[in-house]
């Protein structure tokens, strides 16, 4: 029986099942922090996700697109945060303009290189 039912309301309001019956928590914390966009490409997440891997795949569709013959080429990345800095960090040292904002999706930001 939904929750809104036992509890003797009559005609409950569409929603208002989900927001009486409890949730259990499956949101964990993880033991680390985040880590610093200086550190962030040989320890915690990013290096679970490769952001030298993601740099190196970037470079190299820039420079297919540039060997296609493509104007301003543009490349989006969509990540946690601190894997997007740190991919942020070896594209500049590269030589490559990068923009970087937040994303709508909470603790994730989005990166965009034009070639």
């Amino acid at each position: 029986m939904f929750p809104a039912v036992a509890t003797g309301a009559q005609n409950p309001e569409p929603g208002m099942t989900a927001a009486a019956m409890t949730v259990a928590s499956t949101h964990t914390t993880t033991p680390y922090g985040v880590p610093s966009p200086v550190d962030a490409p040989a320890t915690g997440i990013a290096a679970s996700y490769g952001a030298d891997k993601l740099a190196a795949q970037i470079q190299e569709a820039l420079a297919r697109c540039r060997r296609l013959g493509h104007r301003e080429p543009n490349v989006t990345l969509t990540r946690p945060t601190s894997v997007v800095l740190a991919v942020e960090g070896l594209l500049q040292s590269a030589g490559l303009a990068v923009r970087v904002v937040p994303a709508r999706i909470g603790g994730c930001s989005v990166l965009t290189v034009r070639g």
